[in-house]
């Protein structure tokens, strides 16, 4: 059963102005472990934008950026871990892409009892 749902969109050069303003903003939203890859920037929007995506998802009960975890599979593919109690035993579907200047992520959240 499906618990919740969460959308965001990014507007890429906002994001990296706001990088470029304040550099400590990226150790601020991601743990170490997501910045060992070296993503580009547009990889780095989509993982934000998947982070505002379970927070909306989970109506704002995780407030902490460092409680969403995304790192990439060998296959490249994005694997969401969240460190919350309530929400750590769930089922993420997760999907993120960019094109131009827009980086979109959508997570669906179900029930791991159903």
């Amino acid at each position: 059963m499906i618990l919740s749902i969460g959308t965001d969109l990014v507007q890429i050069s906002k994001f990296s102005h706001s990088i470029e303003r304040t550099p400590e903003l990226l150790q601020r939203i991601f743990l170490p472990s997501e910045r060992v890859d070296m993503l580009s920037l547009h990889s780095l929007a989509g993982r934000f934008a998947l982070k505002e995506a379970v927070m909306k998802a989970t109506k704002r009960q995780i407030t902490e950026w460092h409680m969403i975890e995304i790192v990439s599979a060998p296959s490249g593919e994005p694997i969401l871990t969240v460190h919350h109690l309530q929400w750590q035993n769930c089922t993420y579907a997760i999907s993120m892409s960019h094109d131009g200047d827009y980086a979109v992520a959508f997570v669906v959240i179900f029930n791991p009892m159903v």
